[in-house]
Protein backbone atom coordinates (compact mmCIF):
# COMPACT_ATOMS: atom_id res chain seq x y z
CA UNK A 1 0.00 0.00 0.00
CA UNK A 2 1.06 3.23 -0.71
CA UNK A 3 0.86 6.30 1.13
CA UNK A 4 0.76 9.95 -0.04
CA UNK A 5 3.61 12.48 1.93
CA UNK A 6 3.90 15.86 2.59
CA UNK A 7 6.03 16.33 -0.76
CA UNK A 8 3.60 14.51 -3.03
CA UNK A 9 0.72 16.48 -2.02
CA UNK A 10 2.15 19.70 -2.28
CA UNK A 11 3.39 18.24 -6.04
CA UNK A 12 -0.03 17.98 -7.05
CA UNK A 13 -1.11 20.73 -5.50
CA UNK A 14 1.54 22.55 -7.87
CA UNK A 15 0.40 20.89 -10.73
CA UNK A 16 -3.12 21.62 -10.01
CA UNK A 17 -2.29 25.08 -9.86
CA UNK A 18 -0.19 25.08 -13.01
CA UNK A 19 -3.15 23.31 -14.62
CA UNK A 20 -5.71 26.17 -13.91
CA UNK A 21 -3.26 28.46 -14.85
CA UNK A 22 -3.09 27.28 -18.21
CA UNK A 23 -6.91 27.13 -18.65
CA UNK A 24 -7.77 30.46 -17.43
CA UNK A 25 -4.86 31.53 -20.04
CA UNK A 26 -6.32 29.48 -22.54
CA UNK A 27 -9.89 30.85 -21.70
CA UNK A 28 -8.41 34.75 -21.72
CA UNK A 29 -6.74 34.24 -24.85
CA UNK A 30 -9.61 32.36 -26.89
CA UNK A 31 -12.22 36.08 -25.53
CA UNK A 32 -9.34 37.87 -26.82
CA UNK A 33 -8.91 36.18 -30.04
CA UNK A 34 -13.04 36.44 -30.58
CA UNK A 35 -13.03 40.20 -29.25
CA UNK A 36 -10.34 40.79 -32.02
CA UNK A 37 -12.31 39.12 -34.82
CA UNK A 38 -15.71 40.98 -34.49
CA UNK A 39 -14.04 44.31 -34.30
CA UNK A 40 -11.85 43.34 -37.19
CA UNK A 41 -14.07 41.19 -39.67
CA UNK A 42 -11.82 39.26 -42.19
CA UNK A 43 -13.18 36.83 -44.63
CA UNK A 44 -11.11 34.68 -47.18
CA UNK A 45 -12.59 33.81 -50.95
CA UNK A 46 -11.02 31.28 -52.00
CA UNK A 47 -13.20 30.45 -55.19
CA UNK A 48 -11.78 31.26 -58.36
CA UNK A 49 -13.55 33.99 -59.93
CA UNK A 50 -13.65 35.47 -56.47
CA UNK A 51 -17.66 35.58 -55.99
CA UNK A 52 -17.75 36.88 -53.21
CA UNK A 53 -15.32 39.38 -53.01
CA UNK A 54 -16.10 43.23 -53.22
CA UNK A 55 -14.90 45.23 -56.09
CA UNK A 56 -12.51 48.20 -55.16
CA UNK A 57 -14.94 50.59 -56.11
CA UNK A 58 -17.84 49.14 -54.10
CA UNK A 59 -15.34 49.14 -51.10
CA UNK A 60 -14.61 52.83 -51.40
CA UNK A 61 -18.02 53.43 -52.04
CA UNK A 62 -19.64 51.43 -49.22
CA UNK A 63 -17.02 52.71 -46.64
CA UNK A 64 -17.53 56.01 -47.42
CA UNK A 65 -21.59 56.11 -46.32
CA UNK A 66 -22.99 58.64 -43.76
CA UNK A 67 -25.89 57.41 -43.26
CA UNK A 68 -28.48 54.57 -43.05
CA UNK A 69 -29.01 52.66 -45.93
CA UNK A 70 -31.63 49.61 -45.70
CA UNK A 71 -31.14 46.50 -47.75
CA UNK A 72 -34.52 44.08 -47.47
CA UNK A 73 -34.28 40.71 -49.08
CA UNK A 74 -37.42 39.58 -49.88
CA UNK A 75 -36.61 35.82 -51.33
CA UNK A 76 -37.27 32.13 -50.90
CA UNK A 77 -35.37 30.33 -48.19
CA UNK A 78 -34.56 27.63 -50.92
CA UNK A 79 -33.69 30.33 -53.96
CA UNK A 80 -30.55 29.03 -55.83
CA UNK A 81 -29.33 32.79 -55.26
CA UNK A 82 -29.83 32.98 -51.27
CA UNK A 83 -25.99 31.62 -50.64
CA UNK A 84 -24.73 33.95 -53.05
CA UNK A 85 -26.35 37.12 -52.00
CA UNK A 86 -26.14 36.10 -48.17
CA UNK A 87 -22.15 35.93 -48.67
CA UNK A 88 -22.45 39.31 -50.68
CA UNK A 89 -24.40 40.73 -48.07
CA UNK A 90 -21.92 39.86 -45.29
CA UNK A 91 -19.09 41.89 -48.06
CA UNK A 92 -20.70 44.54 -47.96
CA UNK A 93 -21.53 45.09 -44.12
CA UNK A 94 -18.19 43.61 -43.15
CA UNK A 95 -17.05 47.11 -45.07
CA UNK A 96 -20.17 49.40 -43.33
CA UNK A 97 -21.75 49.35 -40.81
CA UNK A 98 -24.26 52.04 -42.38
CA UNK A 99 -25.80 49.17 -43.73
CA UNK A 100 -28.73 47.15 -42.27
CA UNK A 101 -30.04 44.08 -43.91
CA UNK A 102 -33.28 42.56 -43.58
CA UNK A 103 -34.43 39.13 -44.32
CA UNK A 104 -37.76 38.69 -45.05
CA UNK A 105 -39.10 35.29 -45.13
CA UNK A 106 -42.19 35.12 -47.63
CA UNK A 107 -43.91 32.36 -45.39
CA UNK A 108 -43.31 33.80 -41.84
CA UNK A 109 -41.89 37.77 -41.82
CA UNK A 110 -44.98 39.70 -42.31
CA UNK A 111 -44.98 41.97 -40.18
CA UNK A 112 -41.80 43.39 -41.72
CA UNK A 113 -43.11 42.90 -45.12
CA UNK A 114 -46.36 45.56 -43.98
CA UNK A 115 -44.10 48.13 -42.27
CA UNK A 116 -42.64 49.05 -45.64
CA UNK A 117 -46.01 50.50 -46.17
CA UNK A 118 -46.84 51.65 -49.65
CA UNK A 119 -43.87 49.82 -51.13
CA UNK A 120 -45.65 46.35 -50.11
CA UNK A 121 -47.20 46.32 -53.13
CA UNK A 122 -44.40 47.32 -55.45
CA UNK A 123 -42.26 44.63 -53.47
CA UNK A 124 -42.65 41.18 -55.81
CA UNK A 125 -41.21 38.17 -54.20
CA UNK A 126 -37.81 37.24 -54.98
CA UNK A 127 -36.55 40.69 -55.75
CA UNK A 128 -34.39 43.44 -53.44
CA UNK A 129 -35.15 46.87 -52.26
CA UNK A 130 -32.71 49.59 -50.70
CA UNK A 131 -34.01 52.06 -49.42
CA UNK A 132 -32.37 55.67 -48.10
CA UNK A 133 -34.43 58.40 -46.65
CA UNK A 134 -37.33 58.76 -48.90
CA UNK A 135 -35.42 57.19 -52.15
CA UNK A 136 -35.83 53.81 -53.02
CA UNK A 137 -34.94 51.16 -55.76
CA UNK A 138 -35.75 47.71 -56.49
CA UNK A 139 -34.01 44.96 -58.16
CA UNK A 140 -35.48 41.57 -59.77
CA UNK A 141 -33.72 38.63 -60.26
CA UNK A 142 -33.04 39.90 -63.81
CA UNK A 143 -31.06 42.39 -62.42
CA UNK A 144 -28.55 40.42 -60.01
CA UNK A 145 -28.42 37.38 -62.47
CA UNK A 146 -28.33 36.44 -65.74
CA UNK A 147 -29.77 32.96 -67.16
CA UNK A 148 -28.60 31.00 -70.25
CA UNK A 149 -32.06 30.56 -71.53
CA UNK A 150 -31.54 29.12 -75.08
CA UNK A 151 -32.95 25.65 -74.08
CA UNK A 152 -35.84 26.72 -72.63
CA UNK A 153 -38.55 26.71 -75.28
CA UNK A 154 -38.06 22.86 -75.01
CA UNK A 155 -38.90 22.73 -71.25
CA UNK A 156 -35.36 22.80 -70.02
CA UNK A 157 -35.09 25.05 -66.83
CA UNK A 158 -32.33 28.29 -67.43
CA UNK A 159 -29.46 27.95 -66.24
CA UNK A 160 -27.14 30.59 -64.24
CA UNK A 161 -24.39 31.82 -65.99
CA UNK A 162 -23.71 35.15 -64.06
CA UNK A 163 -23.86 36.86 -60.99
CA UNK A 164 -24.28 40.27 -61.27
CA UNK A 165 -25.69 40.90 -57.63
CA UNK A 166 -22.58 43.20 -56.93
CA UNK A 167 -22.80 45.43 -59.62
CA UNK A 168 -26.21 45.89 -59.76
CA UNK A 169 -26.33 46.55 -56.05
CA UNK A 170 -23.58 49.29 -56.03
CA UNK A 171 -24.92 51.17 -58.90
CA UNK A 172 -28.32 51.32 -57.13
CA UNK A 173 -26.15 53.01 -53.97
CA UNK A 174 -24.61 55.61 -55.76
CA UNK A 175 -28.23 56.42 -57.24
CA UNK A 176 -29.73 56.30 -54.02
CA UNK A 177 -26.80 58.72 -52.78
CA UNK A 178 -26.76 60.63 -56.22
CA UNK A 179 -30.01 62.81 -56.35
CA UNK A 180 -28.26 65.32 -58.93
CA UNK A 181 -27.21 62.56 -62.17
CA UNK A 182 -28.35 65.92 -64.06
CA UNK A 183 -31.25 66.95 -66.14
CA UNK A 184 -32.51 65.05 -69.33
CA UNK A 185 -34.50 66.83 -72.23
CA UNK A 186 -37.00 64.64 -74.36
CA UNK A 187 -37.47 65.93 -78.01
CA UNK A 188 -40.74 66.49 -78.69
CA UNK A 189 -43.15 67.16 -81.48
CA UNK A 190 -42.11 65.08 -84.30
CA UNK A 191 -44.12 62.03 -83.66
CA UNK A 192 -41.84 60.44 -81.11
CA UNK A 193 -42.80 57.44 -78.36
CA UNK A 194 -44.75 59.17 -76.10
CA UNK A 195 -43.12 58.78 -72.65
CA UNK A 196 -46.19 58.82 -70.45
CA UNK A 197 -47.86 55.92 -72.38
CA UNK A 198 -48.39 53.03 -70.31
CA UNK A 199 -49.89 50.76 -73.02
CA UNK A 200 -47.08 48.04 -74.79
CA UNK A 201 -45.87 50.98 -77.19
CA UNK A 202 -45.37 53.38 -74.63
CA UNK A 203 -41.60 54.13 -73.13
CA UNK A 204 -42.88 54.92 -69.37
CA UNK A 205 -41.02 51.79 -68.26
CA UNK A 206 -37.77 53.73 -69.65
CA UNK A 207 -38.59 57.00 -68.24
CA UNK A 208 -39.57 55.87 -64.61
CA UNK A 209 -36.07 53.88 -64.96
CA UNK A 210 -34.08 57.15 -65.80
CA UNK A 211 -36.07 58.73 -62.44
CA UNK A 212 -35.07 55.92 -60.04
CA UNK A 213 -31.69 56.74 -61.78
CA UNK A 214 -31.70 60.39 -60.17
CA UNK A 215 -31.99 61.84 -63.27
CA UNK A 216 -34.96 65.14 -63.71
CA UNK A 217 -36.84 65.04 -66.87
CA UNK A 218 -38.52 67.64 -68.78
CA UNK A 219 -39.93 67.61 -72.50
CA UNK A 220 -38.44 69.90 -75.03
CA UNK A 221 -39.71 71.42 -78.16
CA UNK A 222 -37.04 72.64 -80.54
CA UNK A 223 -39.34 74.84 -82.60
CA UNK A 224 -40.07 76.60 -79.37
CA UNK A 225 -36.38 77.63 -78.28
CA UNK A 226 -33.72 79.54 -79.60
CA UNK A 227 -31.16 77.91 -77.92
CA UNK A 228 -31.32 74.49 -75.58
CA UNK A 229 -31.28 74.97 -71.95
CA UNK A 230 -27.33 74.98 -71.05
CA UNK A 231 -28.39 72.72 -67.66
CA UNK A 232 -28.92 69.89 -69.45
CA UNK A 233 -26.87 66.88 -69.82
CA UNK A 234 -28.79 64.68 -72.08
CA UNK A 235 -30.94 65.06 -74.75
CA UNK A 236 -33.29 62.04 -75.93
CA UNK A 237 -34.94 61.40 -79.31
CA UNK A 238 -36.96 58.21 -79.46
CA UNK A 239 -38.60 57.60 -82.81
CA UNK A 240 -38.86 60.76 -84.48
CA UNK A 241 -41.04 60.37 -87.47
CA UNK A 242 -40.88 63.86 -88.90
CA UNK A 243 -37.37 65.46 -89.91
CA UNK A 244 -35.26 68.27 -88.00
CA UNK A 245 -35.68 72.19 -89.12
CA UNK A 246 -32.20 73.45 -90.23
CA UNK A 247 -32.57 75.54 -87.29
CA UNK A 248 -33.02 72.31 -85.30
CA UNK A 249 -30.33 70.29 -86.07
CA UNK A 250 -27.99 73.29 -85.80
CA UNK A 251 -28.84 74.15 -82.26
CA UNK A 252 -28.67 70.25 -80.96
CA UNK A 253 -25.04 70.60 -83.12
CA UNK A 254 -24.13 73.88 -81.23
CA UNK A 255 -25.40 72.53 -78.01
CA UNK A 256 -23.28 69.29 -78.03
CA UNK A 257 -20.09 70.96 -78.41
CA UNK A 258 -20.27 74.01 -76.32
CA UNK A 259 -21.92 72.42 -73.26
CA UNK A 260 -20.08 68.68 -73.75
CA UNK A 261 -23.42 67.53 -74.09
CA UNK A 262 -24.87 63.97 -74.76
CA UNK A 263 -27.02 62.91 -77.43
CA UNK A 264 -29.25 59.58 -77.19
CA UNK A 265 -31.38 58.59 -80.42
CA UNK A 266 -33.66 55.41 -81.49
CA UNK A 267 -33.88 55.87 -85.49
CA UNK A 268 -36.71 53.46 -86.58
CA UNK A 269 -36.60 51.92 -90.44
CA UNK A 270 -39.49 54.20 -91.21
CA UNK A 271 -41.53 52.92 -95.08
CA UNK A 272 -43.35 54.91 -96.74
CA UNK A 273 -46.95 53.36 -98.06
CA UNK A 274 -47.05 55.15 -101.03
CA UNK A 275 -43.62 54.62 -102.51
CA UNK A 276 -42.25 51.46 -100.28
CA UNK A 277 -39.34 53.65 -99.88
CA UNK A 278 -37.88 53.72 -96.34
CA UNK A 279 -37.96 57.68 -94.75
CA UNK A 280 -34.55 59.69 -95.00
CA UNK A 281 -33.85 61.21 -92.31
CA UNK A 282 -31.60 64.62 -92.44
CA UNK A 283 -29.80 64.26 -89.15
CA UNK A 284 -27.01 62.36 -91.30
CA UNK A 285 -24.53 65.74 -91.05
CA UNK A 286 -24.69 65.56 -87.03
CA UNK A 287 -23.79 61.48 -87.49
CA UNK A 288 -21.06 62.26 -89.89
CA UNK A 289 -19.25 64.38 -87.43
CA UNK A 290 -19.04 61.25 -84.55
CA UNK A 291 -18.58 58.76 -87.85
CA UNK A 292 -21.73 57.59 -88.29
CA UNK A 293 -23.82 56.14 -91.50
CA UNK A 294 -27.46 55.54 -91.13
CA UNK A 295 -28.15 53.26 -93.62
CA UNK A 296 -31.72 52.71 -95.67
CA UNK A 297 -31.36 49.33 -95.15
CA UNK A 298 -33.10 46.68 -92.57
CA UNK A 299 -31.17 44.38 -89.91
CA UNK A 300 -31.35 40.58 -91.20
CA UNK A 301 -29.62 37.72 -89.51
CA UNK A 302 -30.96 34.16 -89.25
CA UNK A 303 -28.36 32.85 -86.97
CA UNK A 304 -29.71 35.59 -84.33
CA UNK A 305 -33.63 35.40 -85.41
CA UNK A 306 -36.13 35.25 -82.43
CA UNK A 307 -37.77 31.68 -82.70
CA UNK A 308 -41.08 31.35 -84.14
CA UNK A 309 -41.05 35.10 -85.47
CA UNK A 310 -40.57 37.18 -88.03
CA UNK A 311 -36.92 37.14 -89.71
CA UNK A 312 -35.98 40.86 -89.32
CA UNK A 313 -37.00 40.48 -85.18
CA UNK A 314 -33.48 39.19 -83.86
CA UNK A 315 -31.37 38.65 -80.64
CA UNK A 316 -28.38 40.39 -80.46
CA UNK A 317 -25.66 38.92 -77.68
CA UNK A 318 -22.50 39.53 -80.08
CA UNK A 319 -20.99 42.85 -78.19
CA UNK A 320 -17.81 44.80 -78.68
CA UNK A 321 -15.57 45.28 -75.13
CA UNK A 322 -16.73 48.69 -74.69
CA UNK A 323 -17.49 49.55 -71.29
CA UNK A 324 -21.09 49.97 -72.00
CA UNK A 325 -22.02 46.05 -72.77
CA UNK A 326 -18.56 44.53 -72.02
CA UNK A 327 -20.43 42.74 -68.93
CA UNK A 328 -23.61 41.44 -71.21
CA UNK A 329 -22.04 37.94 -72.49
CA UNK A 330 -24.62 36.00 -72.84
CA UNK A 331 -27.32 38.14 -72.03
CA UNK A 332 -28.98 39.03 -75.20
CA UNK A 333 -30.97 42.34 -76.23
CA UNK A 334 -34.27 41.77 -78.50
CA UNK A 335 -34.46 44.17 -81.55
CA UNK A 336 -37.73 44.30 -83.75
CA UNK A 337 -37.13 45.06 -87.68
CA UNK A 338 -33.84 47.55 -86.77
CA UNK A 339 -32.09 50.09 -89.24
CA UNK A 340 -28.59 49.13 -90.27
CA UNK A 341 -25.54 51.70 -89.37
CA UNK A 342 -22.58 51.50 -90.33
CA UNK A 343 -19.27 53.49 -88.62
CA UNK A 344 -17.01 55.73 -91.06
CA UNK A 345 -13.04 56.48 -90.26
CA UNK A 346 -13.34 60.17 -88.62
CA UNK A 347 -10.00 60.79 -86.66
CA UNK A 348 -11.80 63.47 -84.12
CA UNK A 349 -14.12 61.10 -82.74
CA UNK A 350 -13.89 57.77 -81.16
CA UNK A 351 -16.80 55.17 -82.64
CA UNK A 352 -17.20 51.33 -81.27
CA UNK A 353 -20.55 49.35 -81.82
CA UNK A 354 -22.45 48.59 -79.72
CA UNK A 355 -24.62 45.66 -80.81
CA UNK A 356 -24.02 43.49 -84.08
CA UNK A 357 -25.14 40.87 -85.96
CA UNK A 358 -23.39 37.42 -86.79
CA UNK A 359 -21.04 37.00 -90.16
CA UNK A 360 -24.16 35.90 -91.71
CA UNK A 361 -26.01 39.02 -91.21
CA UNK A 362 -26.74 41.60 -93.57
CA UNK A 363 -28.26 44.60 -94.10
CA UNK A 364 -31.36 44.16 -96.54
CA UNK A 365 -32.25 46.94 -99.61
CA UNK A 366 -35.99 45.22 -100.16
CA UNK A 367 -37.98 45.81 -97.34
CA UNK A 368 -41.15 44.77 -99.23
CA UNK A 369 -40.63 40.67 -99.02
CA UNK A 370 -41.32 38.39 -96.12
CA UNK A 371 -38.52 36.09 -97.19
CA UNK A 372 -35.26 37.62 -97.29
CA UNK A 373 -32.31 36.42 -99.08
CA UNK A 374 -28.91 38.57 -99.87
CA UNK A 375 -28.36 39.90 -102.67
CA UNK A 376 -24.91 41.02 -103.27
CA UNK A 377 -25.50 43.60 -105.37
CA UNK A 378 -28.08 45.60 -103.64
CA UNK A 379 -27.37 44.42 -99.69
CA UNK A 380 -24.57 45.30 -97.07
CA UNK A 381 -22.58 42.29 -96.19
CA UNK A 382 -22.49 41.97 -92.47
CA UNK A 383 -21.66 41.75 -89.64
CA UNK A 384 -23.90 45.07 -89.74
CA UNK A 385 -24.34 47.56 -86.58
CA UNK A 386 -27.27 47.93 -84.98
CA UNK A 387 -26.42 50.26 -82.10
CA UNK A 388 -23.19 52.99 -82.17
CA UNK A 389 -21.64 55.04 -79.62
CA UNK A 390 -19.01 58.03 -80.18
CA UNK A 391 -17.43 60.76 -78.28
CA UNK A 392 -15.67 63.55 -79.73
CA UNK A 393 -12.14 63.62 -78.83
CA UNK A 394 -12.13 67.85 -78.73
CA UNK A 395 -15.12 68.37 -76.91
CA UNK A 396 -16.00 65.33 -75.18
CA UNK A 397 -19.73 65.35 -76.30
CA UNK A 398 -21.02 61.82 -76.87
CA UNK A 399 -23.56 60.53 -78.98
CA UNK A 400 -25.31 56.78 -78.54
CA UNK A 401 -27.64 55.86 -81.95
CA UNK A 402 -29.45 52.91 -82.24
CA UNK A 403 -31.14 51.83 -85.42
CA UNK A 404 -34.63 50.57 -83.57
CA UNK A 405 -36.86 52.08 -80.75
CA UNK A 406 -38.96 48.76 -79.87
CA UNK A 407 -36.37 47.67 -77.76
CA UNK A 408 -37.30 50.69 -75.54
CA UNK A 409 -40.69 50.11 -75.71
CA UNK A 410 -42.70 49.16 -72.45
CA UNK A 411 -43.46 45.64 -73.92
CA UNK A 412 -39.83 44.98 -74.82
CA UNK A 413 -38.00 46.34 -71.36
CA UNK A 414 -38.82 43.82 -69.50
CA UNK A 415 -36.27 41.68 -71.25
CA UNK A 416 -33.35 41.85 -69.11
CA UNK A 417 -31.08 42.29 -71.90
CA UNK A 418 -32.93 45.86 -73.05
CA UNK A 419 -33.27 46.87 -69.34
CA UNK A 420 -29.50 46.47 -68.81
CA UNK A 421 -28.13 47.55 -72.04
CA UNK A 422 -30.18 50.84 -71.69
CA UNK A 423 -28.44 51.21 -67.93
CA UNK A 424 -25.67 51.12 -69.08
CA UNK A 425 -25.92 53.83 -72.25
CA UNK A 426 -27.09 56.31 -69.75
CA UNK A 427 -24.53 55.47 -67.06
CA UNK A 428 -21.78 56.06 -69.86
CA UNK A 429 -23.77 59.32 -71.19
CA UNK A 430 -23.84 61.01 -67.84
CA UNK A 431 -20.49 60.01 -67.09
CA UNK A 432 -21.08 57.31 -64.47
CA UNK A 433 -18.51 55.34 -66.11
CA UNK A 434 -17.45 53.71 -63.14
CA UNK A 435 -20.32 51.68 -62.79
CA UNK A 436 -19.56 50.63 -65.55
CA UNK A 437 -16.25 48.20 -64.59
CA UNK A 438 -17.43 46.37 -62.02
CA UNK A 439 -17.39 43.08 -63.47
CA UNK A 440 -19.86 40.15 -63.09
CA UNK A 441 -18.68 36.85 -61.88
CA UNK A 442 -18.96 34.22 -64.11
CA UNK A 443 -20.66 30.83 -62.41
CA UNK A 444 -18.89 28.19 -64.39
CA UNK A 445 -19.27 24.50 -62.88
CA UNK A 446 -16.09 22.25 -63.73
CA UNK A 447 -16.96 18.68 -65.04
CA UNK A 448 -14.49 15.67 -64.20
CA UNK A 449 -14.72 13.23 -66.50
CA UNK A 450 -13.39 9.96 -64.24
CA UNK A 451 -12.89 6.67 -65.66
CA UNK A 452 -13.15 3.28 -64.09
CA UNK A 453 -9.85 3.06 -62.25
CA UNK A 454 -10.09 6.48 -61.05
CA UNK A 455 -13.14 5.81 -59.75
CA UNK A 456 -12.33 2.68 -57.46
CA UNK A 457 -9.28 4.38 -56.41
CA UNK A 458 -11.34 7.30 -54.89
CA UNK A 459 -13.47 4.89 -53.34
CA UNK A 460 -10.42 3.17 -51.71
CA UNK A 461 -8.66 6.34 -50.43
CA UNK A 462 -12.55 7.84 -49.67
CA UNK A 463 -14.35 5.21 -48.49
CA UNK A 464 -12.69 1.82 -47.23
CA UNK A 465 -8.99 2.67 -46.56
CA UNK A 466 -10.11 5.90 -43.59
CA UNK A 467 -11.66 2.91 -41.42
CA UNK A 468 -9.77 0.03 -42.34
CA UNK A 469 -7.02 1.71 -40.61
CA UNK A 470 -8.58 3.08 -37.30
CA UNK A 471 -9.66 -0.74 -37.11
CA UNK A 472 -6.35 -2.21 -37.49
CA UNK A 473 -4.84 0.44 -35.35
CA UNK A 474 -7.43 -0.74 -32.74
CA UNK A 475 -6.50 -4.11 -32.81
CA UNK A 476 -2.64 -3.15 -32.59
CA UNK A 477 -3.41 -1.21 -29.49
CA UNK A 478 -5.41 -3.71 -27.58
CA UNK A 479 -3.28 -6.68 -28.50
CA UNK A 480 0.12 -4.69 -27.13
CA UNK A 481 -1.69 -3.92 -24.29
CA UNK A 482 -2.57 -7.27 -23.44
Amino acid sequence: MKFLTIDGIIMINKNSTTSLIYIVCLLISVLFINYITMRHYTTFDLTQKKLFSLDNKSKTIVSDLKEELWIYVYFKPEHELIPMIKKLMTAYQSYSNQIIVKWIDPYRDFEVLNSLGNLKEQFKLNSILLKHKVSHKFLTINDVASYDRSLEQYGIQPKLRNFTGESAITASIISLLDTTSGNIGLIANHGERDPNDINDAGISNFIKSLLLQGFKISLIDLRKVNEIPKDLKILIDCMPRINYTEQELLSVISWMKHNQGSLFLALDPLVSSKDNKMLEFNINPLLEKYGIQLENTIVIDPDKQIPFSRPDNLYIDSYSDFPIVKDMKNIPALFFQARSLTIKKNEDCFTVPLAATSEKGWGENNYSVSNYTFEEQTDSKGPVYIGVAAMNKSDHSKLIVFGDSDFMANVQYKNPGNDRLLENCFYWLSDKSKLLDIPSKEIKGITLNLGRWQLIYILLLGVVIPPVSIILLGICIWRKRK
